[in-house]
């Protein structure tokens, strides 16, 4: 599934499967992603608050660019 450039505002996620989705520079505004499993997704230049990446599932990968995001510099 496509959802590049997609803004999730104030969306409760629950029980959804994101497997192979694209949510390339999508927007996570008051939209928690506790649980949800995007480790076989892409993620890149996606924008939200920290206290929504809270419980959210990634691969190695992803956490590196999450990481940044974050502020965090990773050697």
């Amino acid at each position: 599934m496509c959802f590049q450039e997609t803004s999730f505002y104030n969306v409760k996620l629950k029980d959804i499967n994101v497997k192979d989705c694209d949510f390339t520079s999508s927007e996570f505004n008051q939209t928690k992603l506790s649980g949800i499993d995007v480790s076989s997704s892409n993620i890149e230049s996606i924008a939200t608050q920290p206290e929504n990446l809270k419980g959210m599932i990634v691969n190695r990968e992803q956490a590196v660019a999450l990481a940044q995001l974050l502020g965090i510099i990773v050697k």
